[in-house]
């Protein structure tokens, strides 16, 4: 029985993932002080020029990351779901998945979350935010976790780096990578478990 048990949970940990993160890797993108900001495009990791009506980027970080304006692709996670509700700043290995306040798709902004309070992101200071991603523009949305340092306007911000999964609903940790269904690793070890018995009988 023994040797079953380790077969199973060596064929567990040698089975690939279900699904990836996808990585920007450290761009340290800075946002500017003033009204305009930077438009951001997550697939491409790239700065757009301005996108107000973003057909070109997803997000726009203004006055040192103090505003964040979005559209119906990016949608932030808040500390309620109105889409003016502040956006709120994650611990480092917390969870991003459908438990946490979003506002429905449509355009959003927050210039509420640079402060001194309960989920709010400190001037200066690194932090993470949470979002839900469209990235196939299909209605089907993925989670990720931004890694940025916001101001309260008197200087620029930093965007440092991002992530998310290639999988719509699948869960992320803040600062890690996707975390596989449960679901899926307990079928494949009941599986791989039912071959190594039914090959111990023969």
């Amino acid at each position: 029985m023994k040797t079953i048990i380790l077969y199973c949970l060596s064929f567990l940990i040698a089975a690939p993932a279900w699904s990836a993160t996808i990585l920007s890797g450290v761009v340290d993108l800075t946002i500017t002080a003033d009204l305009d900001g930077i438009y951001l495009d997550l697939e491409s990791a790239m700065l757009t020029s301005i996108d107000d009506d973003f057909s070109d980027s997803q997000v726009n970080f203004f006055f040192g990351g103090d505003g964040v304006f979005s559209g119906d692709r990016f949608l932030p996670a808040r500390i309620g779901t109105g889409s003016s509700d502040p956006v709120r700043n994650l611990p480092e290995a917390s969870v991003v998945s459908s438990e946490m306040f979003f506002a429905d798709p449509g355009f959003g902004g927050s210039m509420m979350h640079v402060g001194v309070g309960a989920n709010q992101f400190e001037n200066g200071m690194e932090g993470y935010l949470g979002f839900k991603f469209d990235r196939l523009d299909d209605g089907n949305f993925t989670f990720g976790w931004m890694r940025v340092t916001l101001t309260n306007g008197s200087s620029t911000g930093t965007v440092h780096e991002w992530a998310y999964s290639d999988t719509p609903g699948e869960i992320i940790l803040v600062g890690g990578s996707v975390i596989p269904e449960p679901a899926s690793g307990m079928m494949l070890l009941l599986t791989s478990c039912g071959i190594a018995f039914l090959r111990r009988k023969r």
